[in-house]
């Protein structure tokens, strides 16, 4: 596996030329934490998010949106490379077809985003900066105390309307790993399980997360039932942003150490 992963970033760290067309927002994040914005040719853009830093990135060339990028427009500016993720995943077979180069950035764990800022770094021949930025991140989480989060339990909401979790093999299953919580959605089927205010009610979750949601009076107002749990009795329901806790920017190490400071109060 590490030899791959080598190989893979020696092919990623001559690719440049004509620049690079970064259809993944969190990328184009780690573009700028190394510095290396020049490199970039063109992004694409979120419908309702912002992208770090927004002053800078507001101004940078659009293909389109990251779910829904132009073709035409990818192809008028000959990239060197089209740094995909899930979202964009349908343009990739006809960037097959042309010969464009592509490189897909996925961020369903802290490892994915681990391994995208060292692409980044090979790609923009800022390996040492890349390196130190990793240590920086794990070390920041790896000092984050677990002992008053042992046998904790929490759920983290991807859509409220009908309790819509995150399960396992997600970004924020692996961020309650990290903190040391149970995910109360990790054993359910899927990734995104629907779960019901009685199941909620039966496991009791001391943490509740909610991605979006416009303020947790109105969440419990929708669900009143989850009254009656600890988290909510306790108020440890946290609305979190979407974009910064669910984009897969190195960023979310920010986010993930003010949460810990949420739950261990």
């Amino acid at each position: 596996m590490k030899k791959v992963l080598l190989t893979t970033l020696f092919g990623l760290s001559v690719v440049f030329g004509k620049g690079v067309v970064v259809l993944n927002p969190a990328s184009v994040e780690i573009f700028y934490m190394l510095k290396c914005e020049d490199k970039i040719a063109a992004i694409a853009k979120t419908q309702s998010s912002e992208i770090w830093p927004k002053d800078k990135t507001d101004k940078l060339l659009s293909v389109g949106t990251y779910m829904k990028p132009n073709l035409e427009k990818i192809v008028a500016l000959s990239p060197s490379m089209v740094i995909t993720s899930f979202g964009s995943s349908s343009i990739i077979p006809d960037l097959d077809r042309l010969k464009i180069k592509h490189e897909e950035m996925p961020s369903d764990s802290l490892e994915d985003i681990y391994k995208s800022i060292s692409m980044v770094g090979a790609m923009c021949h800022k390996e040492e900066a890349a390196s130190k930025l990793l240590a920086s991140y794990k070390q920041r989480l790896a000092s984050l105390s677990k002992d008053k989060l042992t046998n904790k339990k929490a759920v983290f909401f991807y859509a409220t309307a009908n309790l819509m979790a995150f399960g396992k093999g997600t970004l924020p299953d692996d961020i309650f790993k990290t903190l040391g919580v149970k995910n109360l959605a990790d054993n359910l089927s899927g990734k995104t399980p629907i779960i019901t205010p009685e199941f909620l009610i039966e496991q009791n979750p001391d943490f509740m997360v909610i991605a979006g949601a416009s303020s947790v009076k109105s969440f419990l107002s929708e669900h009143p039932l989850l009254a009656n749990t600890k988290a909510a009795k306790n108020n440890k329901i946290f609305v979190v942003s979407q974009s910064a806790m669910l984009r897969g920017s190195p960023r979310i190490v920010d986010e993930i150490e003010k949460l810990h400071g949420e739950f261990i109060k």
